[in-house]
């Protein structure tokens, strides 16, 4: 007898929904100029983590000769993430001090240059992405060029340390979206389970 299990399910779903929360959060949390918002726009950006973790596993699912791609995108994301909260927390000590405070100026560069470097990890996560996409197909294969585009424009942006505009983040905020969506929403076929046909007792 064969039944179905949707275990193959779960995991893209899970990964979808911390992506799509992520980006939630990090949209809308911002709008919302209370302790409130500071502390959901944290979580979205701590949700990347599970989100870009959880879509390593999935695309580098039996990938063979190149399982390396899954380590990469994780610690890639590790280092984002912990360089983006380091910078939040600048942020606010720079936003604490008197603007006529000497370490005001110099907190506010630090800050610039540790979001802009932030973004290089990130790249790096997003390219293995665009990588293990083309390669195995364990998502449409055409989404890897866009990733491609992508870790490029994070990669340019982060290139820059101390700028003001942030186009490879907003691109990546909208690759976290769609990519997020697809995974919530895509069928894939259950994996059938065969269990073995009940044996007759014989007659004696």
């Amino acid at each position: 007898m064969t039944t179905h299990t949707s275990q193959a399910l779960d995991t893209p779903r899970i990964v979808g929904a911390c992506g799509i929360l992520a980006g939630a959060l990090i949209v809308a949390a911002p709008m919302v100029e209370s302790p409130i918002g500071t502390a959901g726009w944290i979580a979205g950006i701590a949700l990347l983590l599970p989100f870009l973790s959880g879509l390593a596993a999935v695309l580098a699912a039996d990938a063979g000769s190149t399982r390396w791609l899954a380590p990469v995108m994780s610690a890639g994301a590790a280092i984002a993430v912990a360089l983006h909260l380091v910078t939040l927390g600048v942020a606010h000590v720079a936003g604490s001090v008197s603007k006529d405070s000497a370490v005001h100026e110099p907190l506010h560069a630090v800050e610039s240059a540790l979001f802009g470097i932030s973004l290089l990890p990130l790249g790096l996560a997003v390219a293995a992405a665009a990588i293990a996409m083309i390669r195995h197909g364990r998502l449409p294969r055409w989404l890897g060029y866009p990733t491609g585009v992508v870790s490029i424009a994070l990669f340019a942006n982060g290139g820059q340390v101390g700028t003001e505009e942030v186009p490879g983040l907003l691109l990546f905020m909208l690759w976290t979206l769609v990519i997020a969506v697809i995974l919530v929403v895509r069928r894939r076929a259950a994996a059938p389970v065969t269990e073995p046909a009940p044996v007759a007792a014989g007659i004696g």
